[in-house]
């Protein structure tokens, strides 16, 4: 689940969790020669058990999520509404990113940026990512792909969670002819 800090919060406007349905299965062995370089970074020895997440169609991502991103377009900005997805580890096929391959499954062809997040401080620039992004977007939907492609047994997830932030709204009472309280939310805004 998404844990937003202090100073993201107060621009969510909806959240919430979506469980995907992965089918775990071992890696075959023209797979695991496959992996050469992504076992000499994790260490991985030749005996460790390894699996790998393929969803219907053996598409790298649950079809679930159309419906749940396409319910959020019509509820938040529709095509405008800038994705930020957040994704873990590696796949299988190098040669085809799994952005790619979400792009296609949910339609999207503007206003997508992608980091990968294998730890808390990540997770924290993605989110101070998010929000410089709301200096061109009114509205940016988080989607953190909690699902390893590639992983040992035992440490599967099958969650998608997802935010939506917005510009804050500024103060109503605010007009041009205050310019010290623009200034005043402007400095606040920024201060993000």
């Amino acid at each position: 689940m998404i844990v937003a800090s202090l100073s993201t919060e107060k621009l969510v406007v909806a959240r919430g969790t979506l469980q995907v349905s992965p089918r775990w299965r071992d890696l075959t062995q023209s797979e695991w020669n496959q992996l050469h370089g992504w076992r000499a970074c994790h260490g991985a020895e030749e005996a460790a058990g390894l699996q790998t997440a393929a969803f219907d169609e053996n598409l790298p991502h649950d079809t679930s999520l159309r419906d749940v991103v396409e319910r959020l377009r019509v509820d938040h900005g529709g095509r405008d509404l800038a994705v930020l997805y957040l994704h873990r580890g590696h796949q299988l096929d190098t040669r085809s990113p799994i952005l790619q391959w979400l792009l296609h499954l949910l339609d999207i062809n503007r206003n997508v940026f992608a980091i990968r997040v294998e730890h808390e401080q990540a997770l924290e620039d993605a989110f101070s990512m998010a929000r410089a992004l709301l200096g061109a977007h009114a509205k940016v939907l988080i989607l953190n792909d909690e699902v390893e492609r590639i992983a040992e047994r035992g440490r599967l997830a099958n969650e998608v969670s997802y935010v939506v932030l917005e510009k804050e709204r500024r103060d109503a009472t605010a007009t041009r002819r205050d310019p010290a309280r623009s200034t005043q939310n402007h400095v606040r805004e920024m201060s993000l």
